[in-house]
């Protein structure tokens, strides 16, 4: 019997309640690593906090590898845009 039929033979139930488990136990027993903010994403917050009521954003929070800019193409006044929609 090979490794994947083992698979297939594990009862469902068993699995979901190992993913449950797995999902709670760092949700009960938080591990508290430290959380920095950068500078960048720090003045980001503010600009959006500044806006004016009713206001309309479009900021990109997607990385694909397409949207990827290589480092030597970043500093050489090549542009580059995206989006996600953000309504305040």
């Amino acid at each position: 019997m090979t490794f994947a039929e083992r698979m297939l033979k594990i009862d469902r139930r068993l699995i979901f309640l190992m993913i449950g488990a797995f999902t709670l136990v760092p949700l009960l027993f938080p591990v508290g690593l430290a959380i920095n903010i950068s500078p960048e994403v720090r003045s980001v917050y503010d600009y959006i906090e500044r806006m004016p009521e009713r206001s309309v954003l479009l900021l990109s929070l997607d990385f694909d590898p397409p949207s990827y800019i290589p480092r030597p193409w970043l500093f050489s006044g090549m542009r580059s845009g995206k989006t996600c929609a953000w309504w305040r």
